[in-house]
């Protein structure tokens, strides 16, 4: 039982010291994946009282409290933990995750930002921000971060399906196309594509195109 093993190394390493809030935070984690979710979020809170500057006492409060579905606590948490040691990038992406859950796309965009400053070649978070971008009404940064993101990754599918999305809001059909051509490659037959291109072709007058599509 990996948890119940974690948890005994953990004790085991507060017992030869108690008073190394490291160790005590190994131990608050153990016991809260062990079931021990109250024992775990009380020994968090006692290593906030008395270090209030440390950022990972935080950042595993709140996931902690995010376990309960304390989603909003969390943020707070992560918030906290972030303006100690911003330099925590995970966190900003998770957070960016959580945001966007909340309905809140200007601060989910905020965070990601914050996230591809310290990964700026992190493809996953271009895709992210490049959908929020878009729905944010943002279409030229979201094309800007998409055509990067498939410059750099060709073989993401859903680089080339978000950007080919942007571009077929912006009319610019034949590059749409062209970028779900690019997606359908990597994944044929997937209904999404399929169903898009033949929607372009049949407004475009192409019946017969549009008829291998579908």
């Amino acid at each position: 039982n990996k948890p119940n093993d974690a948890l005994t190394a953990a004790t085991r390493a507060f017992n030869v010291d108690p008073y190394n809030d490291e160790t005590r935070l190994v131990l608050a984690s153990s016991l809260a994946a062990s079931g021990e979710m109250v024992k775990g979020l009380e020994l968090v809170e006692s290593i906030i009282k008395t270090n209030s500057d440390y950022a990972e006492a935080y950042a595993t409060r709140g996931l902690l409290r995010l376990q309960k579905q304390h989603l909003k606590k969390a943020l707070i948490d992560f918030e906290k933990a972030l303006s100690i040691k911003p330099h925590l990038v995970q966190l900003w992406a998770l957070s960016a995750k959580l945001y966007y859950q909340e309905k809140n796309l200007s601060k989910a965009i905020t965070a990601l930002e914050q996230a591809l400053v310290i990964e700026p070649d992190n493809i996953g978070y271009m895709i992210d921000i490049g959908e929020f971008y878009r729905q944010a009404e943002k279409t030229e940064q979201s094309l800007s971060i998409l055509s990067k993101a498939v410059e750099l990754a060709p073989e993401r599918e859903n680089a080339w399906i978000n950007y080919g999305t942007v571009l077929q809001q912006l009319e610019r059909l034949a590059e749409a196309k062209t970028a779900y051509h690019h997606a359908l490659k990597i994944n044929p037959g997937k209904p999404e594509l399929l169903n898009n291109l033949g929607a372009m072709a049949k407004s475009a007058g192409e019946l017969q195109e549009s008829v291998e599509y579908f």
